[in-house]
């Protein structure tokens, strides 16, 4: 499942099923509701961030827009291509390039020739980039979940001045919430009123981006994320998405999930998914496939073998820090990103 804090899966319902129109209309109701609110959400999981992966995207883009004009001008651009990077003999061929960069090179230029624009899946080795040095994927994540600490940081601290809250000085912090409402529970403070009017300020959209915010900051070795606990949190909230029903609500009989009808879940979010014009076509049939596996997984193993997708996180003197995991994006704790960088110097490779 691809983690998404902004699905925006349209609930098409069977028509023959008064149920799901009655869920379907009052999703719709909720997501109006959810966009005039959009303004008072203060906090983000995704932020904007230029770093160096979007830096050499931009120069790829620019490079390869000129370099493309001109092996259009041949009667095969492909063959040209291979001539010039490949074929020694050819009086276009580019001389002092590795072989990393060569197929590099080619590739890219292919897929520009292909698609026109690069957004991702560039090969990196490219020539171009020489003097920028190498690009370590991991350490680029890490940049990007620094940054995004940052920006939650900043958006925390305006929600708290718009609340007119105001937290004590070097005292820690603890956020829990729960993924069923996205609920906030709230430990470190004695003052239950200000608890209740943090919780307040907090619970909704804010806390559903908080939520995802920590998701998205999880490392491999979190011990709160999971395989089995996301897997139970994204097949919940995919049902919710596609069909407005909770599994919660629903009876779990020879191994399906029941409505009140009778009718499997399943059947009813196969049929969505078919008739959705938020999902691309050749993207229906791995969501379903996808749904099935987990929804499949959960009654085989009981629905509540599994406890819920429960994510906490501390704060503490205007910064939010990571808890059951080694890798801290937190104000002050960061420099562990640098020592992975100067790490790689060692033994430099492409990724």
């Amino acid at each position: 499942m691809i983690i998404n804090s902004n699905s925006s899966y349209s609930s098409i319902s069977l028509t023959n099923n008064k149920k799901v129109l009655n869920e379907e209309n009052k999703n719709n109701v909720d997501n109006k509701e959810e966009k005039l609110s959009k303004e008072e959400t203060l906090i983000k999981a995704r932020n904007e961030y230029k770093g160096e992966l979007a830096l050499r995207i931009k120069m790829l883009n620019e490079h390869y827009s000129k370099v493309i004009q001109f092996t259009k001008q041949f009667e095969s651009p492909i063959n040209h291509m291979k001539d010039k990077y490949f074929n020694s003999h050819s009086p276009y061929y580019i001389e002092g390039l590795t072989d990393k960069e060569r197929n590099a090179a080619y590739k890219n230029e292919f897929n520009y020739l292909k698609w026109g624009k690069f957004t991702t899946g560039a090969s990196f080795p490219d020539p171009i980039f020489r003097e920028r040095g190498f690009l370590y994927g991991d350490v680029e994540v890490a940049r990007n979940k620094a940054f995004q600490r940052q920006e939650v940081n900043k958006q925390f601290s305006e929600l708290l001045d718009v609340n007119k809250l105001s937290l004590p000085q070097d005292t820690k912090l603890r956020f829990t919430i729960d993924p069923n409402g996205y609920k906030v529970s709230i430990s470190g403070l004695e003052d239950k009123n200000l608890i209740n009017s943090l919780q307040d300020a907090l619970n909704g959209n804010n806390a559903k981006q908080l939520f995802y915010h920590i998701l998205y900051s999880a490392s491999n070795g979190s011990s709160q994320v999971s395989d089995e606990k996301y897997n139970r949190f994204s097949v919940i909230r995919d049902t919710m998405d596609m069909t407005g029903y909770n599994l919660n609500d629903l009876k779990l009989v020879d191994g399906k999930f029941l409505t009140q009808e009778g009718i499997d879940i399943f059947e009813i979010y196969k049929e969505n998914i078919k008739n959705s014009d938020q999902i691309p076509d050749q993207f229906k049939g791995l969501a379903t496939s996808s749904y099935k596996k987990d929804l499949d997984n959960l009654a085989q193993n009981g629905f509540h073998s599994v406890p819920d997708l429960l994510l906490s996180i501390d704060y503490q003197n205007g910064s939010f820090y990571d808890v059951f995991q080694a890798e801290n994006f937190g104000s002050g704790k960061t420099d562990w990103i640098d020592d992975l960088q100067n790490s790689k110097k060692i033994n430099p490779i492409y990724v």
